[in-house]
């Protein structure tokens, strides 16, 4: 009896094992047989490979088959199809789905317009760490477009895209500390969030580092040496 249960459980743990390789390493090879065939534009073969992976539920492959019939990419556009793979993709965490879903809503393809739900899908885009929708929360809470204005919740997405090395949203919050709007005044601080940015690439602030700016270089450079230098004095000759 012992022996036909360890057999019959060998035979258990091999037929897991089989479906196991089938589901997760097939269907790795075919995302990205697919997504070498997207990128050389052969979305026929594209098409092919992506929905076998995403059949067997990669996250990455349904995004990707949400993009292709969005587009119509191989295939004729297809919002309501578009949505169902960006759902299922968003229901196991891929953040770019779950951002593409809150464009639908806000674009109305494949659902009607809705606020609310545009909100609710990029905030959970956020969530899930989407930079993209992180700095796009950023500008909603600023300018007070789906919800009222709050400038001090546009500041943290702000500054939770800056953290993961968005030029843009580096030079947003440089901007943020050198005006003094959401958080405290601090001209080093915006100096130091300029230079990351600028670090990066971006050219607004690599402008706004220049030498040739009068106001930046005395904000930056000469400000801080006099506000210290009034600091000491006061220190050293109380009155």
């Amino acid at each position: 009896m012992k022996n036909i249960i360890r057999f019959c459980s060998g035979i258990l743990f091999l037929i897991i094992g089989i479906w196991f390789w089938n589901t997760h390493y097939l269907s790795i090879d075919q995302l990205k047989n697919g997504k070498k065939a997207f990128t050389r534009q052969d979305y026929p073969n594209a098409i092919k490979f992506l929905t076998i992976s995403a059949e067997k539920g990669n996250a990455e492959a349904e995004y990707y088959m949400g993009i292709i019939n969005e587009r119509g990419l191989g295939t004729s556009k297809n919002f309501v199809e578009s949505m169902k793979w960006y759902l299922r993709s968003s229901a196991q965490g891929y953040s770019y789905a779950s951002r593409e879903i809150g464009l639908h809503y806000h674009f109305g393809e494949g659902v009607s317009r809705n606020k609310q739900e545009e909100m609710n899908w990029f905030l959970k885009a956020a969530e899930q760490g989407n930079l993209l929708a992180e700095t796009e929360l950023g500008w909603i809470y600023l300018r007070g477009t789906l919800v009222s204005k709050n400038v001090i919740e546009g500041v943290k997405w702000f500054r939770k895209a800056a953290d993961q090395g968005d030029s843009n949203a580096e030079y947003q919050l440089a901007h943020f500390y050198e005006i003094g709007e959401g958080v405290n005044q601090d001209q080093q601080e915006a100096l130091k969030w300029y230079k990351k940015s600028a670090g990066h690439g971006n050219e607004r602030a690599q402008d706004r580092l220049g030498y040739k700016n009068i106001g930046t270089y005395f904000n930056f450079y000469i400000q801080p040496i006099l506000t210290s230098f009034i600091k000491l004095k006061m220190k050293l000759f109380p009155k």
